[in-house]
């Protein structure tokens, strides 16, 4: 993150330059849309759940390479943009997506993340985030 920033407040710093992630952290996609970036692609391992009988050793032995899941924050961005814009003529400000975005991750980081404790009235679990 702190590269992109870097990057950003160059002079010749290219609006469309693209950028991927790879990890597994969830707190990427907020991350990632934060960023205000067009352009950004995260790649994730998929994580399945495997039960088998034998030894850990010869389990990991026989398991199949990782697949990778990709996730198109640029499609996140447009779904955001189809939820809302009908929203627009109804707004007594300005409709303005990247506002939007900053205000859904301000809200779901209530419910808590890696860096914040969520708040003891908010359960994912019970709905919170609707």
């Amino acid at each position: 993150m702190d590269c992109i920033r870097n990057m950003k407040v160059q002079p010749n710093y290219d609006p469309n330059t693209r950028h991927c992630f790879y990890g597994p952290d969830a707190d990427l996609i907020m991350l990632s849309l934060v960023t205000h970036e067009p352009n950004f692609l995260i790649i994730r391992e998929v994580h399945e759940k495997r039960r088998s009988m034998e030894s850990g050793a010869k389990r990991a032995e026989l398991e199949a390479p990782a697949k990778l899941q990709l996730i198109h924050i640029t499609m996140l961005r447009e779904y955001f943009m189809l939820e809302y814009r009908e929203l627009a003529p109804t707004m007594k400000m300005r409709f303005d997506l990247e506002r939007i975005i900053d205000d859904f991750i301000f809200f779901c980081f209530f419910i808590g993340n890696d860096f914040l404790p969520s708040l003891t009235t908010l359960d994912i679990y019970e709905g919170s985030l609707d």
